[in-house]
Formats: structure tokens, C-alpha cells, sequence
């Protein structure tokens, strides 16, 4: 589904991904671990059109997404839930949800957005509860619980995540990851690059490590959490 061939990315003479290249089959979770600084969230923001490359390119089913910028990136159903959440802490958690869907604008699209906002309460009632409540107010966990349902608001094919679970407790952890567990086995693919690296390679199918901005690892993520090399390096084995 996802396929990123021989990226380059720099920050000024930098160079912070050196020929990355990975895959994402469609109805796949795939976890991308790393030490901090590894490249990650850049690679994220690459795929995602929020950070140019200087060589290589990006592939969503079999059509390129290189040097269509993040707006086209959305419409062409891959949709990024950056770290830190970034949720607009001045505006209602309803206003958040229905900002997700800016491209489904217009009567027409009526039906779905009320159909979407239906599946991300269904995936959260806490933000059914609290859809009148200013988003800043809200906890870690349930602004990255908004985080997500304001991507999926958005009607993704392809769900990018950069460490969800950062700053949460461990309980809020497991259901953000239960979560995502479930829309995947509902047919959402998911990417995730995440902090708790056990974790996600245990909800993962195939799982890849970048180092200094290389790839060094990839495979079955049963296998990587198997490698006594990638358990001591990356994942405090």
C-alpha cells in the first residue's frame, strides 16, 4: 500500500535520512523503532508532505505522493497524527473533530462526517461525553484520544502515528493501543512509530529500525522482539 523508495531528506547541510526505503502492506500494522534522534519523526513528516526530500519518493497504491504537499497527501487518504498531539486547545472538542474533516465539506458529505464522528465516539466515549469542552482542558490521554479521532475524521485509508503514547500512563497506553488494534482488524492500516517499542511490536506484523537516519533491521515484528541484538540495543533487553 505504502511504499517509500531510496529517501534523502536534509535540515540545511544535515543530512537526517540516508536512502530510507520501506513498505507498508495494505491491512498491516507496521512499527518503526528507533533510538531518539534516529530519524523517525522525520521520516514521518516526509511521507506525510510536511518536510521536503531532496531525492527519492513516496508511493500510496502505486501513485506518487512526493510532490503533492500535506493537503493532497489527506485527500489521497493518508493522514498523520503528529507527536505531541497538537490538538487546538482553545476550541470545543466537537470543533477539533469536525476540523478533521475540512476536505469532506459541503451537504454531499454530510451523511459521511456524521457517520465518521459516530465511529470515533463508538472508539472513544469520553469525547462523546466531553465534546462541548474546550480541548485544552482535557487530560494527556484524552487529547490524544482526539488527537486520532480528528485524523480519522478525515476518512483515512492510511493512519500514521507518531509516538502516541508519549507523557501517558501506562493504562491509557494499552488502550490507545487496544485501539488501534481494533480499527486495524476493521481494515484501517496503520503506521506507527512509538517509544514503547515492545509495545507496539507486539501489536505490530512487521516492524523496521532506523539508526542515525539508516535502516539497520526490519522483518516480523515476533522476530525483531526475538533478536538479542535489537533487544539490547533498542528495547532494554
Amino acid at each position: 500500500m505504502l511504499e517509500v523508495r531510496d529517501l534523502h531528506v536534509y535540515y540545511g547541510a544535515v543530512q537526517a535520512l540516508k536512502g530510507v526505503s520501506l513498505e507498508v502492506p495494505k491491512g498491516s500494522i507496521v512499527t518503526l523503532v528507533g533510538s531518539n534522534g534516529a530519524g523517525k519523526s522525520t521520516l514521518l513528516k516526509s511521507i506525510a508532505g510536511l518536510l521536503p526530500s531532496r531525492s527519492g519518493s513516496v508511493w500510496l497504491d502505486g501513485k506518487e505522493l512526493t510532490n503533492l504537499g500535506a493537503e493532497g497527501i489527506v485527500a489521497r487518504g493518508l493522514c498523520l497524527v503528529p507527536e505531541g498531539r497538537q490538538v487546538f486547545g482553545t476550541l470545543r472538542v466537537i470543533d477539533n473533530l469536525n476540523l478533521g474533516a475540512f476536505l469532506l465539506r459541503g451537504a454531499k458529505h454530510l451523511a459521511k462526517r456524521q457517520e465518521l464522528l459516530e465511529y470515533v465516539f463508538n472508539l472513544f466515549p469520553i469525547l462523546k461525553e466531553r465534546q462541548e469542552q474546550y480541548a485544552g482542558t482535557l487530560s494527556g490521554g484524552q487529547q490524544q484520544m482526539l488527537a486520532i479521532g480528528r485524523a480519522i475524521m478525515a476518512n483515512p485509508r492510511l493512519l500514521v502515528l507518531d509516538e502516541p503514547s508519549m507523557g501517558l500512563a501506562p493504562l491509557i497506553v494499552r488502550e490507545i493501543l487496544r485501539v488501534l488494534k481494533a480499527m486495524n482488524q476493521q481494515g484501517l492500516t496503520i503506521l506507527l512509530v512509538e517509544q514503547n517499542a515492545r509495545a507496539a511490536l507486539k501489536v505490530a506484523s512487521q516492524g523496521y529500525v532506523l539508526e542515525t537516519g539508516s535502516m539497520v533491521a526490519q522483518g516480523e515484528a515476533q522476530a525483531l522482539l526475538s533478536d538479542q541484538n535489537i533487544l539490547k540495543a533498542y528495547l532494554g533487553g
